[in-house]
C-alpha cells in the first residue's frame, strides 16, 4: 500500500475528476471514480496498485474505491482480434482496383 492524497478538480459539466497525488507528486487519474461533492478532496488516503493500475483506494479505513481485477485481464473479443490484424492485399485485389481506376469510362 502506498500513501497518497485524493485531488478533485470541478470539470465544466460540473462534476469531478479524481486524481491521486502520490509522494513524488505525480497525478493518476481516475476516470471511473464518480463523485458528486469535494468532500475527499485533501484526503490522505493508501493506495494498491498492481503494474501501475489502480486497485484499491481506503480513506480512514474504509474502501472507497475498488476496481474489479476481471476488467483489467479479460481476453480481447474476435471482433477486436479481427481490427488489430492488419488486412493483407492480394495480387487480384491490386489488379481490380488498378482496372477500375485506369479503364475509361463509356
Amino acid at each position: 500500500m502506498e500513501k497518497a492524497r485524493l485531488e478533485l478538480i470541478k470539470t465544466k459539466e460540473g462534476k469531478f475528476a479524481v486524481y491521486v497525488v502520490f509522494a513524488n507528486d505525480k497525478k493518476q487519474p481516475i476516470p471511473d471514480f464518480k463523485q458528486k461533492d469535494n468532500t475527499l478532496n485533501g484526503k490522505e488516503v493508501e493506495v494498491l496498485r498492481e503494474k501501475g493500475l489502480i486497485i484499491k483506494i481506503i480513506c480512514d479505513g474504509n474502501v472507497i474505491y475498488e476496481k474489479g481485477k476481471g476488467q483489467f485481464y479479460s481476453k480481447p473479443s474476435p471482433a477486436q482480434n479481427q481490427r488489430q490484424k492488419p488486412k493483407t492485399s492480394t495480387s487480384s485485389d491490386i489488379y481490380s482496383k488498378a482496372h477500375i481506376q485506369f479503364c475509361p469510362s463509356k
